[in-house]
């Protein structure tokens, strides 16, 4: 449905587009008065966190964005201020506030996406959804390890996630001699956007990643269930030997090459 969005228009040098998003969240809240003798001022992390459970924005990314340019803008602050970010820089979004589909509960393993046209949001059925199954969807980026998930929705969110994928991957983590710690041993090869042509990482080194992590799934004491769920958790893995093979290519053509893992300078 359509929601009540807001954000800041890149060129927009009003006073009023300015102004510090805390001191309008805290109005909005009824937080910017006197609350008593036990009162105390909400923080940007406690804010922020408020908007992350009821709002939406066309990304995952966004909200990383922000903190990052909230400690910037404290740490610049600290040494002398800076402004807002490096440089100054201000950082640019859209959120809405969407009341129905802030209703819908979280999954690891959800059967709808949520999909943006402009300021209208909609529910993509990704998997089956039967008649009368509840719809649910990912509050965090679902191809991320068990670990991860857990440590985001237990901190952002507050709670931890029971659901079908999660209880899996509990089992094979914790009762499957071997498979945590192979497993924990590519979580370096498994960050996002690794592969760039600066990149310490080579192909070679995602390649062997990656059929390292086919060999662990092959355990017959996984089932076929718990190696798909751990495998999305991997997926960043393989995108980026795929990047890796890309760049190389591209290093190639420009006459390059991409320098290997602890190679002298």
């Amino acid at each position: 449905g359509d929601g009540v969005g807001g954000g800041n228009t890149p060129g927009d040098e009003s006073a009023d587009a300015k102004k510090n998003e805390r001191d309008i969240l805290d109005a909005f809240l009824g937080l910017g008065g006197s609350r008593g003798p036990n009162a105390r001022r909400v923080t940007d992390e406690e804010l922020l966190n408020i908007v992350r459970r009821n709002a939406f924005g066309p990304d995952y990314k966004n909200y990383a964005a922000i903190e990052e340019t909230w400690k910037r803008r404290e740490e610049g602050e600290e040494d002398g201020g800076i402004g807002i970010g490096i440089g100054g820089a201000t950082f640019h979004r859209i959120l809405g506030v969407y009341p129905l589909a802030a209703a819908v509960n979280h999954s690891c393993a959800p059967n709808a996406v949520r999909i943006f046209a402009g300021e209208t949001m909609a529910a993509h059925a990704c998997a089956p959804i039967k008649k009368g199954e509840e719809v649910l969807w990912s509050y965090v980026p679902p191809t991320q390890t068990y670990e991860a998930r857990t440590r985001q929705l237990t901190s952002k969110y507050g709670f931890e996630c029971g659901c079908v994928r999660c209880l899996e991957e509990e089992v094979a983590l914790g009762v499957i001699p071997g498979v945590k710690d192979r497993l924990s041993r590519l979580d370096e090869l498994n960050h996002p956007n690794m592969a760039t042509t600066d990149s310490i990482w080579t192909k070679e080194d995602f390649s062997k990643g990656t059929e390292e992590l086919e060999r662990i799934l092959k355990d017959r004491t996984i089932t076929n269930e718990m190696g798909r769920f751990l495998r999305v958790g991997y997926a960043n893995l393989h995108l980026n030997r795929f990047n890796a093979a890309l760049a190389d290519l591209a290093s190639a053509a420009a006459g390059g090459g991409r320098k290997r893992k602890g190679a002298n300078e």
